[in-house]
């Protein structure tokens, strides 16, 4: 890596993907709530993840250094259980900004999971997150107040039926703007195991 290439800067965060088969389940949802005709930004299926950390801005050349830190942090986590269910907003009240299906934590793993991630990526300078962790798994942004009430009354009368998944690995993506939307590309999968 040439010291122009090290110094250029990409979007970074870190997730675990989804199971095909809840990925099936959140874009019928998603058509369930197409009819609303509200000003939404739909997740593709394809980009259906659940973030851990949001890192953001960083040079190439601490690509290296933030996959070791991440490596560091999931040391000893063995494959744990989530689970898929029920539907939301961000803000809880007021105009929605975000629609999500909501990511419990049976096991009690993935709270002390992100609490690693964020203490290795504290000392690297990344910022910690000044409210709690809440996964979710993002259907859609709402660009516009258009047809809200509309959106808001489908969501109120649906929910998501729970469904468990195994998270076995941590990922690494790039997330990089184009006109047409972000695209993501996994620069590293982290394999969990004792």
């Amino acid at each position: 890596m040439t010291d122009e290439q090290s110094q250029r800067t990409v979007r970074l965060f870190i997730a675990f993907d989804t199971p095909e088969g809840v990925k099936r389940s959140a874009v019928e949802l998603q058509e369930y709530l197409r009819p609303a005709r509200a000003d939404v930004s739909w997740e593709a299926k394809s980009k259906l993840h659940v973030t851990l950390k949001f890192l953001g801005d960083t040079t190439a050349g601490r690509i290296r250094e933030v996959s070791a830190a991440l490596r560091k942090s999931a040391q000893g986590v063995r494959p744990f259980e989530v689970a898929y269910h029920g539907l939301g907003t961000f803000p809880p009240r007021g105009v929605p900004r975000v629609l999500w299906i909501g990511v419990e934590d049976p096991t009690g793993a993935l709270v002390p999971l992100t609490a690693r991630i964020e203490a290795e990526m504290a000392l690297l300078g990344y910022p910690r997150e000044d409210r709690p962790y809440h996964a979710h798994l993002t259907l859609g942004r709402v660009r516009s107040p258009r047809n809200l009430v509309s959106l808001q009354n489908l969501l109120n009368s649906c929910t998501f039926e729970r469904r468990t998944a195994t998270v076995n690995e941590l990922m690494l993506v790039r997330s990089d703007l184009q006109p047409a939307g972000s695209v993501y590309t996994t620069l590293e999968l982290l394999p969990l195991s004792v």
